[in-house]
């Protein structure tokens, strides 16, 4: 991937124009039965949610919140909203926030 995106740097194409992909098995979700409360802080809903509800983008959709997302047009980690309490297997310390779509 980095040979294709240095050879379109060397034919001119913009570094801003240039997008990549990178998809990876999607963490399992939690076993169980088990329910969680999350609240979306700027609706300042707080729903209980389990891993039959889908993931939390879908889980949102059905609520008629609306969270930022492109993923299903291809805009990947759009979606990516603050961990503000708790956790996500898919969150990174670094940043703080986990993909809604995962």
């Amino acid at each position: 991937m980095e040979a294709i995106i240095a050879e379109l740097e060397a034919a001119g194409v913009p570094r801003f124009d240039i997008f990549k992909e990178t998809f990876r098995s999607p963490a399992a979700p939690p076993s169980g039965g088990a329910r969680f409360a999350v609240t979306f802080a700027r609706s300042g809903q707080t729903h209980e949610w389990n891993n039959e509800a889908g993931s939390l983008l879908t889980f949102a959709e059905r609520l008629g919140i609306q969270l930022p997302s492109g993923c299903r047009v291809g805009q990947c980690e759009s979606c990516a909203v603050r961990v503000l309490e708790g956790r996500s297997s898919i969150c990174t310390a670094r940043t703080l926030k986990t993909l809604a779509c995962a």
